[in-house]
């Protein structure tokens, strides 16, 4: 039978044998709960004013483990009391740790005194972290350490299934996750990750209830800025609802609860440029030279409405472009501009796929860029949306300057120091130029040294809505010289993911 211990409660602890002077353990582990069950009461809760926490469960059989020392099994004390005896007393000061880990100590996971957790360590199957610390004679005063963010969706559009609940933490490292099923069930815990995605799959869900849960380190901590995504499948098609989280302070043992309903809000649909079909491998060229292939426009119509046609007013008519390629290679002996359509040490597009996207055009202020504008695309609607995400990596070309040098402008290659990015630039009109932009969001396609030799996934969700993106390529200084920007500007990407 289930039993009810208040965090905030005193623990009697009932030793069996006297203090003695040998050496005591450093850590005290509570595990072997006798069910799967949770170790946290979710429909009670404590509200002390701006501290809020959960009860904390707890069965008859339940044993303790303090190092390597066994328990007597829990038994029921007073009225907010729990009882049990060790073969030694614990010592003063002593910290008595519950991260309900597995049922054996062998198994458990062991945290130092005092009792502080860090993200890259195990939350425990369970999920709940509490301590008990040493009070007065035998007696321990139980505080609850872990932090939950509750969501209460409040009502679902209809017919509709809430798939998932994803946290983005930005920058911050949040420790887990649990999907909750029902008041006793938890699902996998994730550890050490800024992004924690529950996975929720409820058709109905009441005004009041709490359907997910995610635990954050049990620890003070501040995220600067999150956000969450409500995941949604209505009669087969797949939508989204982001809510903006905004900075949040976290207390050890605190509940912040998260409000949105999702019958009342606007929802979207994602759809993906993935370069893959019969009309984009026309695109290709015949050889792994492109120049950047400005010749041709290209339309995704239908799908994430982006359009790409060459800058009419172009210093270099066909220079500047975006390329569709299939073209992929490692060898840095032919890295040169012949082979400038490769992207480098890949074996297709992302994700699995065979097409990809070259692009190619920058500028500086030396005069000499290939451009008098930016490259990049636009959406053909006329209406702004906001970009997801794209998958980036180097072609061949640019990881060969960088890595060997041309014996020219950058002689010998990138040093240390060095760094090369590509910017975007996000406009909220297809007429705006290029100083005009709105926003804009930066990935580092060589930095310490090495380059970025696999597909990888670039947010551009912060450029917000906008109805054009440009593209620059720029470097540290020492990659410039007389001519302005000694690296060639390209880049390959793929899958581009709008919101709709």
């Amino acid at each position: 039978m289930k039993k009810i211990l208040s965090f905030l409660a005193v623990a009697a602890l009932v030793v069996s044998c006297s203090k003695t002077d040998e050496a005591q353990p450093s850590s005290y582990i509570v595990t072997g709960h006798t069910t799967a069950s949770t170790r946290v009461e979710f429909d009670s809760y404590m509200d002390l004013g701006s501290f809020k926490t959960m009860d904390f469960r707890w069965s008859a059989g339940d044993k303790i483990w303090v190092g390597s020392q066994q328990s007597e099994a829990l038994r029921e004390g007073g009225q907010m009391e729990a009882e049990f005896a060790l073969p030694s007393a614990p010592q003063e000061d002593d910290v008595v740790i519950y991260n309900m880990m597995a049922t054996k100590a062998s198994n458990a996971s062991t945290a130092v005194v005092p009792a502080e957790q860090d993200a890259s360590k195990s939350l425990g199957v369970n999920g709940a972290f509490c301590v008990a610390d040493y009070f007065d004679g035998s007696d321990f005063i139980i505080m609850h350490h872990t932090n939950y963010l509750w969501f209460n969706v409040k009502a679902l559009p209809s017919g509709a299934t809430l798939k998932s609940i994803r946290l983005d933490a930005g920058d911050a490292v949040v420790a887990g996750s649990a999907a909750w099923e029902g008041y006793n069930a938890w699902g996998a815990v994730s550890n050490a990750s800024s992004i924690i995605n529950l996975k929720v799959n409820k058709s109905s869900v009441g005004s009041d209830e709490y359907i997910a849960m995610v635990i954050l380190p049990p620890a003070d901590m501040t995220i600067p800025s999150a956000t969450i995504t409500y995941e949604l499948s209505i009669a087969g098609e797949t939508k989204y609802y982001e809510q903006t989280l905004g900075s949040k302070t976290f207390q050890t043992g605190e509940i912040a609860r998260v409000t949105v309903d999702l019958s009342k809000v606007e929802l979207y649909e994602m759809r993906t440029l993935t370069f893959e079909g019969d009309y984009w491998t026309s695109l290709i060229s015949d050889s792994e030279y492109g120049n950047g292939n400005g010749h041709y426009r290209w339309y995704d119509e239908g799908n994430t409405e982006l359009l790409f046609y060459p800058n009419p007013n172009s210093m270099f008519p066909g220079y500047g472009g975006h390329a569709i390629s299939n073209y992929t290679g490692s060898d840095l002996s032919v890295g040169d501009y012949m082979h400038d359509l490769q992207a480098y040490n890949v074996t297709g597009g992302a994700n699995g796929s065979e097409n990809f996207c070259v692009h190619f055009g920058y500028i500086d202020d030396s005069g000499y860029g290939m451009q008098n504008e930016m490259v990049g695309f636009e959406f053909d609607d006329g209406k702004a949306h906001t970009i997801e995400s794209m998958y980036v990596t180097n072609t061949t070309y640019v990881y060969n300057l960088l890595e060997n040098g041309d014996g020219w402008q950058v002689p010998t290659g990138a040093g240390d120091d060095s760094w090369y990015k590509v910017v975007a630039y996000g406009y909220d009109s297809v007429d705006a130029t290029d100083d005009e932009y709105i926003s804009s969001a930066e990935f580092t396609l060589w930095a310490d040294g090495e380059g970025v030799k696999e597909w990888t996934k670039w947010d551009l969700s912060g450029l917000g809505k906008v109805k054009k993106v440009r593209f620059n390529l720029i470097g540290s200084p020492d990659l410039y010289g007389d001519y302005g920007l000694g690296v060639a500007g390209y880049f390959a990407y793929d899958d581009v993911v709008v919101r709709f």
